[in-house]
C-alpha cells in the first residue's frame, strides 16, 4: 500500500504505518514539522520544537536534552557545519 506523507500527518501515524525503513520515521516527520519555515533547516527556536517533539515521543535522547534545557548544547553538537541551522542529514548523521 503506498504511503502519501504530508505535514499535517503526525509523526505517530507515519510510524504505525510501517513507513519508516530507516527507524528515523518520527523524526523525520517531526522534523518536517518544526521547520516552520520551511527553509529545509532548523534554527534554535525550531530545534528546540523538534526535540520537545522527539521526546514527547520517547526518540533517543531528547527527553534527556529536554529535562535538562540542553537545547543549546545539542544543537552546537548537531550542526555539523556551524552555520546556525541544523540540516535532516546533520540529525540523521548523528542516529
Amino acid at each position: 500500500m503506498p504511503l502519501i506523507v504530508c505535514f499535517s500527518m503526525s509523526a505517530l501515524a507515519i510510524a504505525a504505518s510501517g513507513y519508516d525503513n530507516d527507524g528515523l520515521a518520527v523524526p523525520r516527520a517531526n522534523f518536517a514539522t518544526a521547520d516552520a519555515d520551511a527553509s529545509g533547516g532548523l534554527d534554535a527556536a525550531e530545534f528546540k520544537s523538534f526535540v520537545d517533539a522527539n521526546a514527547q515521543a520517547q526518540f533517543g535522547k531528547a527527553a534527556k536534552i529536554q529535562k535538562r534545557g540542553a537545547y543549546a548544547r545539542a544543537f552546537s553538537k548537531v550542526d555539523a557545519d556551524k552555520n546556525e541551522s541544523v540540516s535532516w542529514s546533520e540529525f540523521a548523521a548523528q542516529q
